[in-house]
Formats: C-alpha cells, sequence, structure tokens
C-alpha cells in the first residue's frame, strides 16, 4: 500500500518551508519527547528561536497550535483511507487494509507514536488540549467509519448491516490497532505480523456477519 504524500503526513515529516511550519515542527518534537500539557509557549518560542510575540502572531495560543499539529494527522488518515476506498474492498479486506495501514505509518513514524501516547496518558484531564484530541479522535473515527460504510455496501453477506454493527467493527478495529501500536512501542519492536492482521480481519468480519 502506498504511503501518504509527505505533505499531508505530520510536520515533523519533511523539511519546514516557513516560520508557521517552522512553529508546528519544532512543537512537534517537543511534545513528542516531553507531552503535550507539559511544553509552554515560552519553551517553544525558545526552541524555535522566535520571541513570545511572534509566536502569537502565527498562533493565538498553545490550543490553537496542538489543533493545527493533530490536524495534520487526521489528513493522513484521509488520504490512507481514499487510498483503501479506491480499491472498492470488501469488509474483511478493508479491515485489514485499515489496520495494516495505520500500523505501517506509526511504526514508520515513532514521534507520532509518542505525541499520541502522551495525548492518550493526558486524555481524562478536562483542558482545552484533551478536548482538542478528543475532537480529532472523533474525526479519525468517522473517516474510518465511512471506509467500512463503504466495504459493507461492497460485501453480498453485509447488506442488512445496521449503523450498530459497523459501530463494532470499528470499535474492534481501533482497540486491536491501539493494542499493538502501545504494545510496539513497549517492545520497541513489531508485535505484530501481516499473517496476524490478516486473520484478525478475517474474523472481526466473519464475527460481524454472524452477529
Amino acid at each position: 500500500m502506498s504511503q501518504p504524500k509527505n505533505h499531508d503526513i505530520c510536520c515533523h515529516c519533511h523539511k519546514p518551508h516557513d516560520m508557521r511550519e517552522k512553529i508546528m515542527h519544532e512543537t512537534f518534537k517537543l511534545m513528542a519527547e516531553k507531552g503535550i500539557q507539559q511544553v509552554s509557549m515560552r519553551e517553544i518560542a525558545q526552541k524555535v528561536g522566535v520571541t513570545k510575540p511572534v509566536l502569537y502572531y502565527y498562533f493565538k495560543n498553545k490550543e490553537d497550535l496542538s489543533y493545527e499539529i493533530f490536524s495534520h494527522g487526521t489528513l493522513t488518515m484521509r488520504e490512507m483511507m481514499e487510498n483503501i476506498n479506491r480499491q472498492n474492498c470488501m469488509l474483511a479486506e478493508a479491515v485489514e487494509k485499515i489496520m495494516q495501514s495505520q500500523l505501517d505509518f506509526f511504526w514508520a513514524h515513532p514521534k507520532v507514536v509518542k505525541m499520541v501516547l502522551h495525548a492518550l496518558a493526558d486524555s481524562d484531564k478536562k483542558n482545552g488540549i484533551s478536548d482538542i484530541f478528543h475532537e480529532i479522535g472523533h474525526r479519525r473515527d468517522e473517516i474510518i467509519r465511512d471506509t467500512v460504510r463503504k466495504a459493507v455496501a461492497l460485501t453480498p453477506d453485509c447488506k442488512k448491516f445496521t449503523e450498530d454493527q459497523i459501530d463494532a467493527v470499528c470499535f474492534q478495529v481501533n482497540a486491536l490497532t491501539l493494542n499493538f501500536l502501545v504494545a510496539s512501542a513497549v517492545e520497541k519492536k513489531n508485535v505484530y505480523t501481516t499473517a496476524m492482521i490478516k486473520q484478525l480481519a478475517k474474523n472481526i468480519a466473519v464475527g460481524a456477519i454472524n452477529n
């Protein structure tokens, strides 16, 4: 499966071309290493080499800056799912590709994994940053749900699928992907194989059809 284009992946994956992009680039690296909540605008300004007024010229606050960084991830996700949609996959194959494409992307970009894990650890905190993370997560879930919905429509045995069944498939896909992501980060190696993903995808599809 082809990877998303560099300009859509995340601001750390290519050389920044302007000040706004440079700020996002350096902020991403700081947040991946220290955690989103632990990074201040003062620290970001020092890292970028600008004054705080310059930083606030481009981003009104840390929430605004964090939103832009997270939004890059949804562009990547959308491109990956659109690539799957173009292949007109039935359910089992689509589930396999959804999981595999995300895991391949995360494995290729470990700093993204670090930032996601930091965001998950702080997701229960009631503040603007956690609200942004939840909003972006909801957007990501909708993108995946649309891909599953299209695969269901192309699968003869799924013609009577309900939205609840589609939601159940998405829940399993997201849960397994997250489990593999965390386990791989802890072990510092892939804890999954292509064959494993393929079998799990088949099990999810068969289970949903027989439910």
